[in-house]
């Protein structure tokens, strides 16, 4: 139905930009909403971490929650110029926001948003090093990628400003280029990651047995679902932009707040012990050294092994070596070309060893 009180002069078209404008910032009151209740969590879970990683923790957080909390700050202040304000701006609402978008508070929420993007690919660009152990020539590729997301958005900040808003044809070129380097090094790290999650599991159920690797299936599913909660709703936006649909302003104003929540996601479940961290790399290495074979082989504890045993003897499936725990106690022996013969700490049987040092 139709307004009788529909401004005048203003097209279809327009008055539809105008009210994405509007509705997109009621889409980023509640991201923000979420996003603050995520901040108080993480807040009163990091003050229980010891002082060193409270601390660290603690400013990458409130850094975050920071420059969101300026972005929707700057965002409502320009929604109050566009709509109250300035509203008998020639062209109304939709005239306003295409002329003053580089400019004044609007530049500052461009700007914060920039740098929160920023800060949420590092963090899962950090995490990704960390989990595949600081093998850096891992790092070249999506490394390459983050360091040319951070080039083209401080490219689309001048183009912004130089034509003059949002869509010129610059603007447009350099925004799409940034948003995919960055929706795409969260897609190409979450599906490395979880790779060696998996690859990792399979390794501690193949030592231990399968009643461990739990936690990674669950640390994988956690990975996938938030940079999903990032990527899916920057695709969609990505599209709506390259396709000049005024569509993107619903989307636009949420995509800085999504990617901190999605951020937020990862750093509660690792405070909370449930994500995975330097601990958990130095844990799981331990364990899986302790029933490494020369081969590369390994195989599983016997379940109804006596917890009293202190000279394990497993052999790899070539029958060549035997894993050597770290509480072994070597025993007085004779030696042999190729065995060792000598006493149980806890039984004192005697007993003979075939193996061949690595």
């Amino acid at each position: 139905m139709s307004s009788i009180y529909r401004p005048p002069g203003e097209s279809s078209s327009t008055l539809w930009q105008e009210r994405s404008n509007l509705d997109g910032i009621f889409v980023m009151a509640v991201a923000y909403g979420e996003k603050l209740r995520n901040f108080l969590t993480e807040i009163a879970l990091i003050r229980e971490l010891p002082r060193m990683k409270e601390w660290s923790l603690f400013v990458y957080t409130s850094l975050v929650f920071t420059l969101a909390t300026l972005f929707v700050g700057f965002q409502l202040k320009f929604t109050q110029m566009t709509f109250i304000d300035d509203r008998a701006y020639p062209g109304g609402p939709a005239a306003f926001n295409n002329d003053y978008y580089p400019y004044g508070v609007s530049l500052g929420a461009n700007c914060s948003f920039v740098i929160l993007n920023w800060l949420a690919d590092g963090l899962l660009l950090y995490r990704y090093v960390m989990i595949w152990s600081f093998t850096y020539p891992m790092l070249i590729l999506p490394g390459s990628m983050y360091v040319g997301s951070i080039i083209t958005s401080i490219c689309l900040l001048v183009s912004i400003e130089r034509t003059g808003g949002f869509w010129g044809k610059e603007a447009v070129k350099f925004g799409i280029a940034y948003w995919t380097l960055s929706i795409s090094l969260n897609i190409i790290i979450t599906v490395l990651i979880v790779a060696r999650l998996i690859l990792r599991r399979k390794r501690m159920r193949s030592a231990l047995g399968d009643e461990h690797g739990h936690m990674y299936t669950s640390i994988s599913a956690m990975l996938i679902e938030s940079a999903a909660l990032y990527s899916v709703w920057g695709l969609v936006f990505l599209i709506t932009y390259a396709k000049n649909s005024a569509f993107n302003n619903i989307l636009l104003p949420a995509l800085g707040q999504v990617q901190a929540i999605a951020t937020m996601l990862i750093i509660t479940r690792v405070v909370e012990g449930r994500g995975w961290s330097r601990d958990t790399s130095a844990g799981v290495a331990e364990r899986l050294r302790q029933f490494r074979f020369g081969t590369g082989t390994t195989e599983s504890i016997s379940k109804d092994q006596p917890s009293g045993t202190t000279l394990t003897e497993l052999r790899s499936r070539e029958g060549k070596d035997i894993a050597k725990p770290e509480d072994y106690h070597p025993p007085t022996f004779n030696t042999k070309p190729d065995s060792i013969t000598g006493y149980d700490n806890d039984d004192d049987e005697q007993r003979t060893i075939v193996y061949r040092n690595a």
